[in-house]
């Protein structure tokens, strides 16, 4: 018929009177409908009639209002295929060609109590599509890994053994007489606040992510670090484990074969770029990357003749960043590219390098003086050390609570509803 849209919204409003609808939306059907508008009203859906059912099975009778029939709206609805919704705090009726999601459906149940819904699985799929996109581009669900895995079906997996693990680990930590102090259950209400202030709200809505679900998300959360602390505080690092991890950090190892006073030591040194790539830290071609090299070989010549290098640098640097105080850096080793600071390093105070190529371009150098190392630097690169071995113990560490992790929940009954699950799209999500 004419217009169905029109109609749609016709009997919706009729049937929604005395609740004093105050907004109807709809976003267009996507099945065929032919209805006869008469006393006796007959329904044709995609070329076949039909008669609208209540819940129970039991056939619905038309609605008369004003001298006007019209079918029951959500029968109507459902039988079309189309979801419809009632919202209480604006009294409006939401109807989609979307299925009619809802969001407090039990994705996964935990030894058949704990319950964990859709709405809360999205709070876990919002936030990696966020990291993901933000990585790898708006684009990156159309890819795929080297065996085929789709990177939706990553993402997916990834949030339903996090919702997973964190709920369990959770149970665990409160079976052990874990919980939160009335300090730190204020800090999470906070936070709860300011992430719901900031979240996108309409996104929030139609994810089914409400403030109830991030309180209980930050909540798990909190438990999972108490009862890592309590698990790791008499951690002991296996030595062997702990060297092969530190063997493998090259700032670690160098520390070790060379000293201190090898990473502490600085120079001050200038030097005059020409690039080799453009604005955009692209390659250039050839037959410029040859005119590059000649121009760096002529100030190579006027510098070597005695011409002042603080000039020459402000007068033909490419480097922005150092342009304007004539081409000057001082720096520890580990904080240049390689080429750049071996040359450095190996010249003498006053002596200028030839020319040295790095992924940047063609670089003149001359070493203004070395500085030798103070306490405080040394008391700097110890301190360094200490750091990267404390990762190394923290990441011991994680792994060991991580197999913990893995025999708990092998004690745990996990049942998940795949016909819904099945479903959940993440390009879907709004952020």
């Amino acid at each position: 018929m004419k217009n169905l849209k029109h109609f749609i919204l016709g009997f919706v409003t009729a049937t929604f009177l005395l609740a004093t609808v105050i907004g109807v939306s709809a976003s267009g059907l996507v099945k065929d409908i032919t209805a006869k508008i008469s006393y006796e009203i007959r329904t044709v859906l995609d070329g076949e009639e039909f008669s609208p059912k209540d819940t129970d099975g039991t056939e619905l009778e038309p609605i008369i209002y004003n001298g006007r029939t019209y079918l029951p709206v959500r029968s109507l609805c459902n039988a079309l295929g189309l979801s419809v919704g009632w919202q209480n705090n604006t009294k409006t009726i939401i109807l989609s060609t979307k299925p009619n999601t809802n969001y407090e459906d039990t994705i996964v149940t935990i030894n058949g109590e704990n319950k964990i819904t859709l709405g809360e699985i999205n709070l876990y799929l919002a936030q990696i599509k966020a990291q993901y996109e933000s990585y790898f581009g708006a684009n990156v669900w159309e890819q795929t890994t080297e065996d085929g895995k789709s990177i939706a079906q990553i993402a997916k997996d990834n949030a339903l053994s996090s919702v997973q693990s964190s709920n369990i680990i959770a149970s665990v930590a409160k079976q052990k007489g874990l919980k939160l102090s009335n300090e730190q259950q204020k800090g999470i209400d906070t936070k709860v606040n300011k992430f719901m202030s900031t979240y996108n709200k309409e996104g929030a809505s139609k994810n089914g992510i409400t403030s109830e679900i991030v309180k209980k998300t930050m909540v798990n959360q909190k438990l999972v670090e108490l009862l890592f602390n309590k698990i790791m505080e008499n951690y002991t690092a296996d030595e062997d484990k702990l060297n092969s991890i530190l063997n493998k950090n090259i700032q670690y190892k160098g520390y070790q074969e060379n000293g201190y006073e090898y990473y502490a030591k600085k120079v001050r040194a200038r030097h005059i770029l020409i690039k080799t790539v453009d604005a955009s830290n692209q390659p250039l071609s050839e037959s410029k990357k040859a005119e590059a090299k000649k121009e760096a070989e002529k100030i190579l010549a006027k510098a070597k003749a005695g011409k002042d290098f603080v000039a020459l640098a402000k007068e033909y640097s490419q480097d922005p960043g150092s342009k304007d105080n004539g081409g000057e850096y001082t720096f520890s080793r580990g904080k240049m590219v390689p080429e750049f600071e071996e040359a450095a390093f190996n010249l003498k105070p006053g002596e200028i390098s030839k020319i040295v190529e790095t992924v940047y371009g063609y670089h003149i150098i001359k070493l203004e003086e070395v500085i030798e190392p103070t306490e405080e630097d040394i008391k700097a690169i110890k301190e360094r050390e200490a750091h990267i071995k404390e990762q190394a113990i923290e990441e011991l560490k994680k792994q060991a609570f991580n197999k913990k992790v893995e025999e708990w929940i092998a004690d745990y009954k996990i049942e998940i509803n795949d016909k819904i699950w099945n479903n959940v799209k993440i390009t879907e999500l709004e952020l």
